[in-house]
Parts: structure tokens; sequence; C-alpha cells
């Protein structure tokens, strides 16, 4: 007669059973890495050298260096002209522009001479609420001494003189066909001279260019010429601003 074991084997597998069931309720509970948010930290990085120039102010202006530049000047200008009248000026303060591209050549350390042909524009108090803007050609001869203070930074103060020629236009009295007296505005003719003086500082941007900015006056003298009344009439401008340029070196 044969005996069923099953009660016999039924406890070992119950007890298997239950440290399997454990175990994996154990490894449930771990919580699993996340690859995806893994970093990792970067070594600071440095920050790059800052690049030093090769050239310095004192060798950009060394004797023979050539340069190219443009400069501005810009001021509130105190100008008097003569009446058609001859009883006096018209004087009054008001704006002067002048666009100049400059050559420059140094004939010795740090002295240099330079060519200026640029264009300039003033009002010009005519009377009576009447203004004219005067438009001329400039060209100057000057000359400059750059005084080192740092190795991009210098001194320079400069003086200049040159001539002007434009024109403009003032209201005249004549009479027409019906010989009633009226007022025109007549073409005119300008011509001067100009003086000029600066004190700047100049500041090396570059390997070879330069800015700079400072303070100038300009003294413009000359005659204003009047065709139909046979006139020349004196025109002079004082002009203290400021100047800004920028030059590049050869």
């Amino acid at each position: 007669m044969i005996r069923r074991s099953t009660p016999a084997l039924a406890a070992p597998l119950a007890a298997v059973l239950a440290v399997l069931c454990f175990a994996s309720d154990a490894l449930a509970q771990q919580p699993v890495p996340d690859r995806t948010t893994t970093t990792t930290t970067a070594p600071p990085r440095r920050a790059p050298a800052k690049r030093e120039l090769s050239t310095t102010m004192e060798r950009l202006t060394e004797r023979g260096q050539v340069t190219l530049g443009v400069s501005t000047a810009f001021s509130f200008t105190r100008v008097a002209n003569e009446k058609v009248t001859n009883d006096g000026d018209n004087v009054n303060s008001t704006f002067f522009l002048l666009l100049s591209p400059e050559l420059g050549y140094f004939i010795s350390d740090r002295f240099q001479i330079t060519f200026d042909a640029g264009v300039l524009f003033r009002r010009l108090d005519r009377g009576d609420g009447e203004t004219a803007t005067e438009r001329d050609w400039l060209l100057e001869l000057g000359v400059k001494y750059f005084v080192p203070i740092t190795s991009k930074v210098s001194f320079i103060p400069g003086a200049g003189l040159g001539f002007y020629l434009g024109s403009s236009t003032r209201p005249v009295a004549a009479t027409n066909e019906a010989g009633d007296l009226i007022t025109t505005n007549e073409e005119t003719s300008a011509f001067g001279i100009d003086l000029m003086g600066m004190l700047s500082l100049g500041y090396q941007v570059g390997e070879r260019t330069i800015i700079t900015g400072g303070l100038n006056l300009h003294f413009l003298a000359g005659s204003e010429n009047i065709p139909s009344l046979d006139k020349r009439l004196g025109v002079t401008t004082l002009n203290a601003g400021l100047d800004f340029g920028i030059n590049y070196f050869f």
C-alpha cells in the first residue's frame, strides 16, 4: 500500500517560497539609479589671458611713421560780421562744425606734421532775425607733439595754420523792375585764414590705431564778397570746443 508524501514536501516548498517572496520585496524597495541624470563635475575653466599689444605708443610715434585719420570738431561759437549799412557788427553765438581727413608724418620721434583738408559749417547772424549758413573748404598745415604718459596714452598739444574758401547768402536791398525796393538773398563768397590750437589725449586701441579727444580752438578771420554792392565785409569766428578723431599708423 503506497503512502502519500505530499504533507512532507509542502513544508520545505512553502519555506523556499517565503524566502523568495521576501527577497523580491526587498529588491523592489531599493531605488533604481537614474542613469540619465548622472552628471560629472567639469574642472573650472581658466579665464583666457589678456592679449597684450606688441606695439606701444612710444614705438608708434617714432621717426618715419605715417598716419591717416579723420577728425571732427564742434563748438558753440562767437561770430561777428559787418553789416551792409556800415553801422557796426552783428554779433551772436552759434554752432560750428568741422569734418577733416588728416595725413601725418613724424619728422622726428614724437614730432608730427599734419595736413588737413576738410569742410566746415558755421551759422552767421544777418540781423533782424535773419541767419545764414556758410559752407567752406578748409586746408591746414599743423604740428603735433606726442608726450607719452603710459605705454598706451599720450598727451598731444598742437597748432596749425590754414585758409578757407566758401560761400553763403546775405539779404541785400535792391530795386525791382517796377522801381520798388525789395530784399533778396544774394549768394556771397568767403575767404580767410584759420589759426588752430589743441590740447588732446591719445589712447591706443589696437596694434596701429589710436583714438584722440580733447579741446580745440579755431580762430577764423576773413571777408565776405557781395558782388551787387561791390563790397567786402569782414567776418571773424572764435570757436572753442571739443574734438574727436581716429588715426591709423603705417
